[in-house]
């Protein structure tokens, strides 16, 4: 028999066969490029979250160094009042060097015009005010000097405090951004994951259904090989029955050509095709 009909018949069983393992072939093919992807997801999860903690820990220190420049400015505040407090009662404007100069003045005067008793008091009365004033100018004037230098200090330390929690903010800012991007990348991981858990059901359920399908074309093919033996058995049983038919009657028939040969008949050309047919040997 020719195996043409059998392959004929195996073409779709085959074509079923083929597309379930394609279909198997392509979930296992997506569930490792999304493993990969998900793995590179958490890689990049991890870095930004290292890069949020060096930012945390650079906000931490910044804090810590703004808190000592407001601690030091506050505490130039307190020295800057403290001056200002001491100059509360000089009177402004009086410069020592002015005063000096004064008071040299008078006392040039003094000693070189001649005065009447009444400018002699009045400059003397002036030398006295000056030399009283003096020192409070000379002590106002050192004070002046320090309040000019603290607020300038002040004005430093205030600058460097606002830098320095300029400086916070940003780092505090890009902190935030990496946190961000770091639960971004972990939702997008865990949503990928439910996927990647689906496929694998799915895929599972895949295969029972091409172990199903493969089952089923080797009981199929298994059923065809035992129906093309059955009808093999079933014809050689056919052929059998019929040559020993054809066996029986050329016995028959050569038993009555043997019977006219022994009555002396004649042999026709067909009794000696009979006896030949029959196997028998006139000779022997």
């Amino acid at each position: 028999m020719s195996d043409e009909p059998e392959k004929k018949n195996d073409a779709a069983p085959r074509k079923r066969l083929d597309a379930a393992k394609g279909k198997v072939a392509e979930l296992r093919i997506q569930n490792r490029q999304a493993i990969e992807e998900v793995k590179a997801l958490h890689e990049n999860a991890k870095k930004e979250k290292e890069l949020r903690d060096a930012e945390n820990q650079a906000v931490k220190n910044l804090k810590k160094a703004w808190q000592d420049q407001e601690h030091a400015a506050a505490h130039i505040k307190q020295e800057l009042a403290a001056a200002r407090k001491q100059t509360d009662a000089v009177p402004r404007g009086q410069n020592p060097q002015r005063l000096k100069a004064e008071l040299e003045q008078l006392e040039w005067v003094q000693q070189t015009e001649a005065l009447s008793k009444q400018e002699d008091r009045e400059i003397s009365k002036k030398v006295k005010a000056i030399l009283k004033a003096l020192p409070e100018a000379e002590t106002a004037s050192g004070t002046f000097q320090k309040i000019r230098e603290l607020e300038k200090t002040l004005y430093a330390a205030n600058d460097s405090a606002r830098k320095t929690r300029q400086e916070m903010s940003q780092h505090a800012k890009k902190s935030d951004d990496h946190h961000k991007n770091h639960v971004t990348l972990l939702k997008k991981a865990n949503s990928l994951s439910k996927k990647i858990t689906e496929r694998f059901k799915e895929l599972d359920e895949k295969r029972a259904a091409l172990m199903e399908e493969e089952q089923k074309i080797r009981d199929e093919r298994k059923a065809e090989r035992d129906s093309a033996k059955a009808d093999r058995e079933a014809l050689k049983t056919e052929r059998q029955h019929a040559n020993t038919k054809a066996r029986e009657k050329a016995r028959l028939l050569a038993g009555k050509v043997l019977e006219k040969i022994k009555n002396g008949g004649k042999l026709t050309l067909e009794d000696l095709q009979i006896i030949q047919e029959a196997g028998i040997d006139l000779t022997a």
